[in-house]
This record gives C-alpha cells, structure tokens and sequence, in this order.
C-alpha cells in the first residue's frame, strides 16, 4: 500500500489504512476493533486475550485490524516489521505469529523478539521461513511501519494498547466488560445506520 495519504487528517488516513487491510474476524462485520500494538508491551499481551474473547464471544459481528505503535523499546520496530512482513506473506498466519510475539513480550526479554527468535516465531506459525527472514534482513516494510507510528502520534495515542471500537476510544489493557459495552454500542449504532 502506497502512503500518499500523510496530507489527509489523521481521521482519513486511519482509514485509508485499514480500507484493505488484513484483519480477523468475519468480512461482513458491522464493527471494526481497530487496536494499536507493541510487541514489547505487556498490556498488549493481556489486551490480544481480550480480543480474542470478543471475537469469539461476537463472532461474526467483529472483526479486528491490528496496527503497530512501536514504543522507544529495544526491538519493538523489528517486531513490528515481522508483523507487517508476515501478514504480507499469510494473513491468516501472521495473527498466529502474532501471538508467539505477543507471548515474548516481557520487559526483560526483549531478546526474545530479535531476528532470530521473529525467524523461529514465523515457522511456528507455518510461515515460509526462508522468504520471511529475507524480508527482514533487507529492512522490508519500515516505511509501512513508520507511517502507522506516525499516525498514532498524529491521533495524539501516548501509550500502547489503544483500541478504536465505533465512536469509543479503550487505552490500556482493559477488563472484558469494558470491550463489550463499547462494541454493543458499536452494534446499537450500525443497526440504527
């Protein structure tokens, strides 16, 4: 995806951004959980089993893009390009691979999220290893990456995780009931559109 789009408000660049993004959860949705991550965050980490509980309990109704807002910690850029790098490569798999990173994400273990273990994590994940690893030694997806940080700054996001469901905003990793209250209400609001 080209990123032409940096003279449109924030707004209309988060848009443009997720238009045709991978995402997961059903196609048809009426609402879309749009969350900002980095991979070295452990409220991330308790936020991605959150998301994955509304997806199941709302299956069908939701469905989530994930995008990266990599903090000043070591490797979060790297992580965030392996991301990017294998939902490129498999979609489907990239949200697997994302949770192997998700799990690694542990103040002291930035080291689990070095070129090494990111290879390892894309096998696990049933990626092709050998085009994922060239892909992040050629420094594949930076200008991606940086443009989804740019926009979160440009959103005035401070932290991470950030969720956008409907008109609400979620900072932090927050309980479940504060997810389904803002996705009914997101619901509530497609029905009457």
């Amino acid at each position: 995806m080209a990123f032409a789009t940096k003279t449109l408000p924030a707004e209309k660049r988060l848009e443009a951004i997720i238009k045709d993004r991978p995402f997961v959860g059903a196609a048809d949705a009426p609402v879309t959980i749009i969350g900002f991550t980095d991979y070295r965050c452990p409220p991330c980490t308790r936020a991605a089993r959150t998301i994955d509980a509304m997806l199941e309990e709302f299956q069908g109704k939701v469905k989530y893009v994930s995008l990266s807002f990599q903090l000043a910690y070591r490797n979060s850029e790297l992580a965030a390009r392996a991301f990017e790098i294998a939902l490129e490569l498999d979609p489907e798999k990239a949200f697997g691979m994302k949770k192997l990173m998700l799990k690694a994400a542990v103040w002291r273990n930035g080291d689990l999220l070095d070129s090494a273990h990111l290879e390892q994590y894309a096998a696990e994940a049933g990626l092709d290893a050998k085009k994922f690893g060239e892909a992040l030694d050629r420094g594949a997806k930076r200008e991606e990456v940086e443009a989804q940080r740019q926009l979160a700054m440009d959103l005035g996001l401070e932290s991470a995780p950030v969720f956008f469901i409907g008109q609400r905003v979620i900072v932090g990793a927050q309980d479940d009931g504060k997810f389904r209250a803002a996705i009914r209400e997101a619901l509530a609001e497609a029905r009457r559109n």
